[in-house]
């Protein structure tokens, strides 16, 4: 189900170039998470109905980590299934 999931609970990430040092990358990771602690960026995602849920640069190499991992035969029955019909309860529309 990770696999499935994993493009939600990433939802937006912020990317840098590969192979950045150490040093620079600990710098964005710490500014980023600082930024979605500041009460005027946490009042202002509220003002603009923004869900803010961040989760660390740490946790999202992880969770890769976790999909790039998948065995060839889970990614191929997960995209079975995605492909599959599935009847909905849908309201008829009143025209």
């Amino acid at each position: 189900m990770e696999f499935f999931f994993a493009r939600q609970e990433m939802s937006r990430p912020l990317l840098t170039t590969p192979n950045v040092n150490a040093e620079r990358l600990d710098a964005l990771r710490n500014a980023f998470m600082a930024t979605t602690r500041d009460p005027e960026f946490v009042e202002a995602t509220k003002e603009q109905d923004v869900e803010l849920d961040p989760i660390s640069g740490v946790e999202i190499d992880s969770l890769l980590k976790r999909v790039f991992a998948t065995p060839r035969e889970v990614i191929e029955r997960a995209t079975q299934l995605s492909k599959a019909y599935v009847p909905t309860q849908q309201a008829p529309v009143n025209k």
